[in-house]
Order: structure tokens, then sequence, then C-alpha cells
């Protein structure tokens, strides 16, 4: 019979062999914690006064920000820089809330995450042509929300109570995911992509493009003017307008309309659920409850439509260009492709 004991022994014989030198080395421990530059490698900044970014890299916010009179809460001189607020808020003064002044280079401006509200100046201005990005940021009661006069991209940002205009922009653009409310016009864009935006009780129009772009899958509704206004070679699809004083639907020549709804616009003047001037293309689109359906200017095109119940016409296309209007009862029997449909 072997021993207990033994065997215990021969345990803790084995546990001591396999342990380390119980003296310590000389001299002070080495450090083995990261720096604070590599836990947190952005710049931290914060107010009263007016912050200048010179230099490209990446800065966030430690605080709420109460921009001074007269001078914007930040102004960027450079490119390549990436503004995080941190989800603070940069709240008014008369001029910006940030001022982009960088030059035009091959690096965006980004700012994100977080409020600007409260300025007699924009929101966010660019006075460059460089390229801004903005995501994420909540703009209320300023001049304009957002207003560049170089390329940008903006996208899941709202703009609410603005004096002038939600977003503005004078050069190449893309807009996404972005809620325009209670300003006086939604957006004023000069060419660029829309897509997948709201424009919702603004005093004016919900949309302005006035350059050649495409608005796709966007909703107008309750404007004072009319939902979408576009002005010259624009197509439009897949866009929703309700409620709007005006036209739902206002298209300047050569522009394209397709798998659009208008209803519930305008009961007085000679607005329509869509409006076009010469030379427009009006394609399966569907118009009711509208002071007129579609009215289409010279030389326009109109095929596959349908109208319902519009207060003075569903259809006026005089001068136009357009596929029978087929009123059906029970089974429909036309065999035309192009048809438009009214009931």
């Amino acid at each position: 019979m072997r021993c207990p004991l033994a065997a215990a022994c021969a345990i803790a014989v084995t546990t001591g062999a396999l342990a380390g030198p119980l003296t310590p080395p000389a001299g002070a421990p080495a450090p083995t914690n990261k720096t604070l530059q590599e836990v947190e490698p952005r710049t931290p900044i914060g107010g009263p006064d007016t912050v200048t970014i010179s230099q490209p890299g990446s800065y966030y916010l430690t605080q709420n920000i109460n921009a001074s009179a007269g001078s914007p809460a930040v102004i960027i001189t450079a490119d390549a820089v990436e503004l995080d607020l941190n989800g603070y808020a940069i709240e008014g003064g008369s001029s910006a809330g940030v001022r982009v002044s960088a030059p035009f280079q091959d690096n965006a401006v980004a700012i994100r995450n977080g409020t600007i509200r409260g300025f007699l100046g924009d929101g966010v201005e660019s006075t460059t042509s460089a390229l801004v990005v903005i995501d994420d940021v909540q703009f209320q009661q300023c001049r304009n929300g957002v207003n560049l006069t170089g390329p940008g991209v903006v996208t899941n940002c709202t703009a609410r109570f603005c004096d002038q205009t939600g977003f503005r922009t004078s050069a190449l653009t893309t807009i996404s995911g972005c809620l325009a409310q209670n300003n006086a016009d939604g957006y004023i864009i000069a060419h660029g992509t829309i897509q997948e935006c709201v424009a919702d009780s603004n005093i004016l129009q919900g949309f302005i493009v006035n350059q050649p772009s495409e608005i796709s899958r966007c909703v107008s509704r309750l404007n004072g003017r009319s939902g979408f206004v576009v002005n010259v070679r624009g197509q439009v699809t897949q866009c929703v307008a309700n409620q709007n004083g005006e036209d739902g639907f206002f298209l300047g020549a050569k522009c394209r309309i397709t798998n659009c709804h208008a209803a519930d616009n305008t009961t007085s003047g000679v607005f329509a659920g869509i409006r076009a001037d010469v030379k427009c293309t009006i394609d399966s689109c569907t118009v009711a409850n509208n002071r007129f359906g579609i009215i289409a200017g010279i030389n326009s095109l109109v095929v596959r439509n349908t109208a319902t119940d519009n207060i003075v016409a569903n259809y006026d296309m005089t001068g136009s260009n357009f596929g029978p209007i087929v009123t059906p009862s029970g089974a429909i029997t036309s065999t035309n492709p192009w048809a438009n449909f009214e009931y």
C-alpha cells in the first residue's frame, strides 16, 4: 500500500521545483501602461473662446461650447481634419457654429456626432471649395443649418427651425437620411443626389434643385408651397409629395419623373400633383386628390400614369405627347403599353 503522506510530499516537492525566484530584480519596475496619447490619440478642445484648428488631425469636444459673440465657435483652416462633437452641443452667437475655410485638397474635413444650435449665422458653413463631410449632427435655430460653398456629403442629420434653409449647397453634394422640418425652405441644392430624405412643414418649398440632379425615395409633406421644385434636367424617382400648398412636384425643362406619388396637394390655383415644363417625361406615377392631377408642358411625354379624384381635371396635356387615357370599368381591355388611366 502506498503512503498518502509520501504522495503529498512528492506534490509539494514538484510544485516548489516549478516556482520562480523570490528575490525581486534590482531597480524600479519599468512602466507597462500605455500613454494617454496611445489610449486617446486625438486632441481635446473646448470653449468658450473661438477654437481654431490649423493642423490636420482628429479632435473632439470635452464639453458644451457657448460661442462668443461675433465670431464662430470653431474655425477649421486645415484639411484632413475630423471634428467629433462627442455628443456635446455648440451653442450660438451672432456668427457661425463651425466655419470651414480649409484650402481645396484631396482630404476632407469631417464633422460629426453632436448638436449645433442658436446661431444667427449658419450651423456649418464652408467658404472654400474644400470637401466637407457632415454626419449625425442636429441643427436648430440657425440661419441655415448647413451652407456649403464646395462639395459635400451630408448624412443622418436634422435641421429644424432655421430662418432660411435647412440644407443649402452650391456645388456637387450627396445628401441622405436627413430631415428638414419647420425651416423657411427645407433643401436648396445646386446639383448632386438626394436620397431617403424628408422635408416636413417648411414655410416655403420642401426641396429645390437648381441643376441636373437625382432625387430618390424622398418624402415632402405639409410644406407651404411646393413639395419638390426641380428646375432643369433633373430626375425624380420613387418619391412622395403629400399635402403641400402648391404643386406636389414642379419640373423645369427636360426633367424626368418616374414611380412617384402625389396626393392631397393644393385645392386652389393652377397647381397640380405633377406640373411639368417643356420636354419632360412623366412615367408610371400616381396622382390623387390634387387641384389638377398632371399638367404637362409642350412636347412632354406622359405615359403609364394613374389619376383619380383630382378636383379640376385628372390630366391637362395640351401640346404634349401622351399615351391614350383609359377609364376602366370592370376588366381592363386596353392592350396599349403606354396607356394612362383615370377613374
